[in-house]
């Protein structure tokens, strides 16, 4: 019985309170989005979800929310995140692979320009909130975002993307390691368990777990980067723009970020 109330302390400390890279990061965001080319007719003209910012327990709701706005069509995701909660990103995670997602890290930026020495940026499309995006080829996916990035069926990333790995971080304050501990679980049990979640959630997405251990060799307080064609190796981003037959726009947008 004793053992029990131990696994589930562990349990309760990897699911709630192992985040990702420690930080004051915005909240993670879900922007309707399309390129400038693309006329404004609300959320049926959306060509992609731009999801930015720190992953949190309240992110799964804001993402579905924004993908109701488009007629709950399945939309590729522009994502960039520093990472946040694993459990989080976990569950986030098992939504995208069930819808069949298309994950692409890339740094979307809204339109902006100079007017009369002021930057003036495009207003969000009426009634739905689309908003219309520039795409860059960099972005950043780090820690518990690798995740989000592994749950795409098909997973790309622009040339000049960062990704990145790291142990979980935990709070060591919190009441979830507190409890642990009380159960007779130690600081490294619980780490150790952590990890072992992070590599199995990646080779259950089709990623060679062996990246689960890479980030196992880096402390939480530094970030292990690499870069896509390293990611190709890992199984990590699977796809190519040639793959986005059925997003043709955004597929032409991404082939001319591959020359710069």
């Amino acid at each position: 019985m004793a053992r029990i109330f131990q696994k589930f302390g562990l349990a309760l400390a990897v699911a709630l309170f192992s985040v990702g890279q420690a930080g004051a990061h915005e909240p993670m965001s879900f922007t309707l989005g399309r390129l400038e080319a693309t006329p404004a007719c609300g959320g049926k003209c959306a060509e992609f979800i731009v999801a930015k910012g720190e992953i949190g327990f309240n992110s799964v709701i804001k993402y579905l929310g924004a993908r109701g706005l488009s007629g709950d069509r399945n939309l590729p995701i522009i994502l960039e995140s520093p990472g946040g909660y694993i459990g989080a990103a976990q569950i986030l995670a098992r939504v995208w692979r069930l819808q069949g997602a298309t994950v692409i890290v890339a740094r979307a930026q809204p339109t902006c320009a100079l007017a009369g020495g002021s930057l003036i940026c495009n207003p969000l499309d009426r009634g739905d909130g689309v908003r219309t995006f520039a795409l860059e080829a960099a972005g950043d996916c780090a820690s518990a975002c690798i995740i989000l990035l592994a749950s795409g069926v098909l997973r790309l990333a622009t040339p000049k993307a960062r990704l990145g790995v790291h142990q979980i971080r935990f709070d060591k304050n919190s009441d979830a390691i507190r409890f642990a501990e009380a159960l007779g679980t130690s600081e490294k049990e619980v780490q150790r368990s952590s990890m072992d979640s992070y590599a199995a959630a990646l080779s259950g997405y089709g990623v060679d777990p062996i990246l689960g251990e890479r980030a196992w060799q880096t402390p939480s307080s530094s970030v292990d980067w690499f870069n896509r064609e390293v990611a190709k190796g890992y199984r990590l981003v699977n796809a190519t723009t040639r793959d986005l037959a059925d997003h043709p726009a955004l597929a032409e947008i991404l082939s001319h970020l591959e020359h710069r």
